[in-house]
């Protein structure tokens, strides 16, 4: 299986790519709208992680870019962001979940097992 992680930090990237590995995904990594969706155009990913702020860019954005294309892979969004309006708004664009660092593994892991792609 094939993982895109999206996020602007180099800690938040390096832990969730090692987790994702250990678990047997293929992951590729973007700190950018741009970087993301250049992954996206060349490869097929069986879940997107995404932060809400990347740099000065929107995670949001790049959400909304993805819908437009009709892409309909799961979404987990993991960001530093606690803001009610904010996960409104990505539950109401179709993201899976909603994770908020500093989050755990285990919260992670629970979220691909809901979302059915590992057990």
């Amino acid at each position: 299986m094939k993982c895109l992680i999206v996020d602007d930090s180099n800690a938040t990237l390096f832990a969730t790519s090692k987790y994702m590995s250990t678990l047997g995904f293929d992951v590729s990594e973007a700190k950018s709208i741009d970087q993301g969706l250049a992954k996206v155009d060349k490869t097929p990913f069986d879940v997107h992680i995404i932060d809400v702020y990347l740099g000065t860019e929107s995670g949001v954005d790049l959400i909304k870019q993805l819908k437009a294309q009709n892409d309909s892979t799961p979404i987990i969004v993991l960001t530093g962001v606690d803001d009610d309006e904010k996960k409104k708004e990505l539950k109401a664009l179709g993201i899976s979940d909603y994770l908020q660092k500093p989050t755990t593994l285990e919260k992670l892991h629970v979220s691909l097992v809901k979302i059915g792609l590992i057990k």
